[in-house]
């Protein structure tokens, strides 16, 4: 029976070390949220992981899942010598005629660092089209070798009846933007070279639908800046293959200024990658807790933080080898050269037809 009289006795020492501390209370709490984030995160957002995995792969492999047969042939440096004029190129042999030039038209004279092996970065891709096919080679120029593959192509699309109409719309174009903002960057007391320009190929197209005098549905595409139309019928739907759908889908980015469903795609870009940070971030404090596995763990992120920062420095370096113009907004840059602004809009117009073929 209590005795509420009974003086109160001391607790024993031994009883007073075995209860844990408040931080090793806290710790287990602690260990068992990171082990649940580490889970649910990955079962939320299990569908954009395996998408933005699978896609990303299909960037290097782009024959994948494509459906489309492809004969390829490998052309030897003899056989391809003896069927063209191709002859190896010697990239020293070049540098040493680029360094000639130059002096020839500067007052300023260069020599060519001769401890600096010269190098052909990259490769040419030469096509051309073919009867229900398409050819294309892919040559080495240092050994004047390459690959020859013939690709069959689906028929061209029939172009809608009205895509050799060039509507002309003075006040619907960006020129007519432009004049509307000129002066803007003066009256916030911003000092520019030149008035406002725009980007030649960030330009916004009007969509809309229409009936022909038959009642047949027209999806329509205005292109402000070119004046250029182009659709389709409502009712025929393009196809597009599984590998070019995401890829397509994989480089959509940027955060649209109209809510929609890109912006929805956008944001779970972003959680995604972070999801991919904390995943890291979790996973190794999940592994320090497994003790026996502590000592090899450490070995293996060493190893892998070392082969990471070993590609990535060659990497950067390859990029940073010939400048790199500064970004001046999304995908616009400083300093652009005439030769590559040129280049630029030709990649554009390359890409525009090859949408439309």
């Amino acid at each position: 029976m209590y005795n509420d009289s009974a003086p109160l006795q001391p607790e024993s020492p031994d009883l007073i070390r075995r209860r844990p501390s408040g931080s090793r209370r806290l710790r287990p709490r602690v260990m068992k949220f990171n082990r649940r984030l580490h889970m649910y995160t990955g079962l939320l957002l299990f569908p954009w992981l395996l998408f933005f995995g699978v896609s990303g792969v299909l960037f290097n492999h782009p024959r994948w899942f494509d459906g489309v047969e492809i004969e390829e042939r490998r052309l030897k440096a003899e056989q391809l010598q003896t069927l063209t004029e191709l002859k190896p190129w010697n990239a020293q042999d070049v540098a040493l005629n680029v360094v000639q030039r130059i002096n020839e038209q500067q007052a300023t004279q260069y020599t060519l660092d001769e401890t600096f092996a010269s190098q052909i970065a990259g490769w040419p891709i030469l096509t051309a089209p073919g009867d229900g096919a398409r050819y294309m080679l892919i040559l080495d120029l240092d050994e004047a070798q390459g690959i020859l593959s013939k690709r069959p192509v689906s028929p061209a699309r029939q172009a809608p009846p009205f895509a050799d109409v060039h509507v002309d719309l003075p006040q619907y174009t960006m020129a007519q933007v432009e004049r509307d903002v000129s002066g803007l960057l003066g009256e916030l007391g911003l000092e520019a070279r030149t008035e406002l320009k725009a980007h030649p190929a960030m330009k916004p197209e009007i969509r809309f639908r229409m009936k022909d005098s038959e009642g047949t549905l027209w999806q329509v595409t205005y292109d402000v800046g070119s004046g250029r139309l182009g659709g389709r019928r409502a009712v025929d739907k393009p196809e597009i293959g599984f590998n070019d759908l995401m890829s397509r889908m994989h480089k959509t980015h940027h955060y649209p200024i109209n809510f929609g469903a890109k912006t929805l795609w956008a944001l779970f870009a972003d959680v995604t990658g972070l999801t991919l940070v904390l995943w890291s971030v979790t996973g190794v404090i999940i592994w320090w807790q497994i003790k026996p596995s502590r000592v090899i763990g450490v070995v293996a992120l060493a190893a892998g933080l070392m082969v990471a920062l070993g590609i990535m420095s060659g990497i950067r370096h390859d990029l940073q080898f010939g400048g790199v113009p500064a970004r001046s907004g999304p995908g616009g840059r400083h300093g652009t050269t005439q030769v590559q602004k040129a280049r630029s809009e030709s990649e554009h117009s390359t890409g525009e037809t090859s949408a439309e073929e």
